[in-house]
Protein backbone atom coordinates (compact mmCIF):
# COMPACT_ATOMS: atom_id res chain seq x y z
CA UNK A 1 0.00 0.00 0.00
CA UNK A 2 1.20 3.49 -0.83
CA UNK A 3 -0.32 6.37 1.10
CA UNK A 4 0.41 9.81 -0.23
CA UNK A 5 -0.08 13.48 0.40
CA UNK A 6 0.33 16.03 -2.38
CA UNK A 7 1.34 19.50 -1.21
CA UNK A 8 0.08 21.17 -4.37
CA UNK A 9 1.03 24.75 -3.46
CA UNK A 10 4.64 23.62 -2.95
CA UNK A 11 4.74 21.00 -5.72
CA UNK A 12 5.88 18.34 -3.26
CA UNK A 13 4.69 14.75 -3.14
CA UNK A 14 4.93 12.87 0.15
CA UNK A 15 4.90 9.08 -0.23
CA UNK A 16 4.31 6.78 2.73
CA UNK A 17 4.83 3.18 1.61
CA UNK A 18 3.51 0.46 3.90
CA UNK A 19 4.14 -3.07 2.71
CA UNK A 20 4.29 -4.28 -0.87
CA UNK A 21 3.55 -1.76 -3.60
CA UNK A 22 1.22 -2.52 -6.48
CA UNK A 23 0.54 -0.85 -9.82
CA UNK A 24 -2.82 0.36 -8.51
CA UNK A 25 -0.96 2.37 -5.84
CA UNK A 26 0.89 4.32 -8.49
CA UNK A 27 -2.23 4.75 -10.62
CA UNK A 28 -4.06 6.30 -7.67
CA UNK A 29 -1.22 8.78 -7.07
CA UNK A 30 -0.92 9.51 -10.81
CA UNK A 31 -4.60 10.47 -11.04
CA UNK A 32 -3.95 13.29 -8.62
CA UNK A 33 -0.54 14.28 -10.01
CA UNK A 34 -1.16 14.17 -13.76
CA UNK A 35 -3.12 17.44 -13.98
CA UNK A 36 -0.45 19.23 -11.92
CA UNK A 37 2.42 17.80 -14.01
CA UNK A 38 0.64 18.74 -17.25
CA UNK A 39 0.29 22.30 -15.96
CA UNK A 40 3.65 22.73 -14.19
CA UNK A 41 5.90 20.24 -16.03
CA UNK A 42 7.21 18.35 -12.99
CA UNK A 43 7.31 18.13 -9.23
CA UNK A 44 9.49 20.39 -7.11
CA UNK A 45 10.15 17.66 -4.56
CA UNK A 46 9.55 14.13 -3.41
CA UNK A 47 9.60 13.05 0.23
CA UNK A 48 9.48 9.37 1.06
CA UNK A 49 8.51 8.67 4.66
CA UNK A 50 9.33 5.09 5.57
CA UNK A 51 10.88 3.18 8.42
CA UNK A 52 12.78 1.03 5.93
CA UNK A 53 13.01 0.47 2.20
CA UNK A 54 14.17 -3.08 1.49
CA UNK A 55 15.95 -3.24 -1.85
CA UNK A 56 16.41 0.53 -2.13
CA UNK A 57 20.02 0.66 -0.90
CA UNK A 58 21.07 2.74 -3.91
CA UNK A 59 18.08 5.09 -3.93
CA UNK A 60 20.19 8.25 -4.10
CA UNK A 61 22.10 6.94 -7.09
CA UNK A 62 18.92 5.79 -8.80
CA UNK A 63 17.35 9.24 -8.61
CA UNK A 64 20.30 10.43 -10.68
CA UNK A 65 20.21 14.14 -9.92
CA UNK A 66 20.36 15.83 -6.58
CA UNK A 67 17.92 18.70 -6.21
CA UNK A 68 16.43 18.31 -9.69
CA UNK A 69 12.78 17.99 -10.60
CA UNK A 70 11.22 14.53 -10.63
CA UNK A 71 9.14 13.56 -13.65
CA UNK A 72 6.24 11.11 -13.59
CA UNK A 73 8.34 8.57 -15.51
CA UNK A 74 11.17 8.81 -12.98
CA UNK A 75 8.73 8.37 -10.09
CA UNK A 76 7.22 5.32 -11.76
CA UNK A 77 10.68 3.83 -12.36
CA UNK A 78 11.70 4.43 -8.75
CA UNK A 79 8.57 2.87 -7.34
CA UNK A 80 8.23 -0.06 -9.73
CA UNK A 81 11.77 -0.53 -11.05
Amino acid sequence: MLKHEFLRDDGILVLKPDGALEASDFERVACELDPYIEEQGDLRGLLIEAESFPGWDDFGRDVGHEGGAITREELHNLVFG
